[in-house]
């Protein structure tokens, strides 16, 4: 995995932005379009014996690339405040010119750092509700 686009609202969204990046030809999305690859771009790299595989792995990007695009451009997708991150910077390549990526899609690199937040384990760490809205009582603690 080379590079991922994270910052859906939810799950559904996510899975449904994944199949159409994946089957382009069959998306209602953007099967208008006819995307076709390019004569040096294959379907899958490991498919061919190529001598140069970076090569090989740079063509697949390419075409992979081209979907994403025209994906982050379409509606849905066009209206999340989505990220676009290079997990390896190094394989990086430069967004296809006839079709960028929306001006608010953010361009990140590296990994996902994975944040958590602690549920206190003390009462005080808790704000208090007062009453109970059942029966009224104060809610003790």
């Amino acid at each position: 995995m080379v590079c991922i686009i994270h910052g859906f609202p939810n799950s559904v969204a996510a899975l449904r932005f994944e199949w159409a990046w994946q089957n382009p030809e069959k998306s209602r999305v953007i099967k208008d379009l006819a995307l076709k690859k390019h004569k040096k771009e294959t379907p899958f790299a490991y498919r061919y014996f190529v001598v140069d595989w970076i090569t090989s792995l740079q063509m697949l990007l390419a075409f992979r690339l081209r979907v994403a695009c025209h994906l982050m451009n379409s509606r849905p997708f066009d209206r999340f405040a989505l990220t676009f991150r290079w997990l390896l910077p190094l394989e990086e390549l430069p967004f296809p010119e006839e079709i960028l990526p929306p001006k608010h899609v953010l361009k990140k690199y590296g990994l996902i750092e994975k944040s958590t937040s602690e549920v206190p384990s003390q009462k005080d760490g808790y704000v208090e509700r007062g009453e109970c809205r059942l029966c009224g009582g104060d809610i003790e603690m």
